[in-house]
């Protein structure tokens, strides 16, 4: 939802608040509204959403009684911009030129947001990947332990150190060397990974991360299905086929004697 609101009472609740927490960075530290944002709420470009509304009333110590507002639902809102603004370049004809203008320069921006925060804000760019990382695609299948994994490969392999009463952490967050991982599971030092994806690139992939992990102490081990021995001939030292999950020996000797060692 959004607010409709006086342009003049919404630049002045934004000035205030701004004076009272001493700068605009400080006010979206206090107020976790982006700092840039806050820019365009104080001239009034943009609307107040809601929840940004109520924050800075309760920043000012202000309630919603104090100011003459109205709601207005977000997807109307945007609805009636986007078709009005789409009517006009379309009668102009000049649609497709601005709309692959406005993709152009929102990817430049965000290559650029991209590289900033990774020079100045290294881990907090990384918590954030992380939380976008944990929502890319559904966790559907679930384990014996009883979380929810992404595929039947990954259940597998929870199921089987499950049984061996191993205590993993599944996909933790894991930072070495100004670099984030995230790992299908992590027991001590040891890593499992899990793929089913066919390509070297994979492999090629999965080699930085490996030469990465091992640096920082980890034992890294892949899970592939064996009919994809061909693709993964980069990384065969650290490969357990997963047919070979089946064998307990095996397993034993591979993973859990490293284990033993750590």
């Amino acid at each position: 939802m959004y607010v409709e609101i006086d342009k003049g009472i919404q630049s002045d609740l934004l000035q205030k608040s701004i004076s009272r927490a001493g700068s605009e960075r400080k006010l979206a530290r206090i107020t976790q509204i982006p700092s840039g944002m806050i820019y365009f709420y104080k001239n009034s470009t943009y609307r107040l959403p809601y929840d940004r509304f109520s924050a800075v009333l309760n920043f000012l110590g202000l309630n919603e009684n104090d100011c003459l507002f109205e709601l207005i639902d977000a997807n109307e809102y945007r609805s009636k911009g986007g078709k009005a603004t789409y009517a006009k370049y379309k009668e102009s004809g000049r649609f497709p030129t601005i709309h692959k203008k406005m993709r152009l320069a929102s990817s430049l921006k965000m290559k650029e947001w991209h590289k900033h925060m990774k020079r100045t804000k290294t881990k907090e760019y990384y918590e954030l990947q992380y939380a976008r990382f944990k929502k890319v695609s559904p966790y559907k299948i679930k384990t014996k332990k009883g979380h929810f994994v992404r595929n039947q490969l990954e259940k597998e392999v929870a199921d089987l150190l499950y049984e061996r009463k191993i205590d993993y952490d599944y996909e933790p967050y894991i930072y070495v060397f100004n670099k984030v991982y995230f790992p299908d599971f992590v027991f001590g030092k040891t890593v499992l990974e899990c793929t089913s994806w066919k390509g070297v690139q994979k492999a090629c992939s999965l080699r930085k991360k490996i030469v990465k992990l091992e640096k920082a102490g980890f034992v890294v081990f892949v899970v592939v299905p064996e009919a994809l021995r061909s693709f993964y001939k980069l990384i065969e030292k650290n490969i357990i086929y997963q047919e070979e999950l089946v064998g307990k020996d095996f397993f034993n000797r591979k993973v859990l004697q490293n284990k033993k060692i750590q």
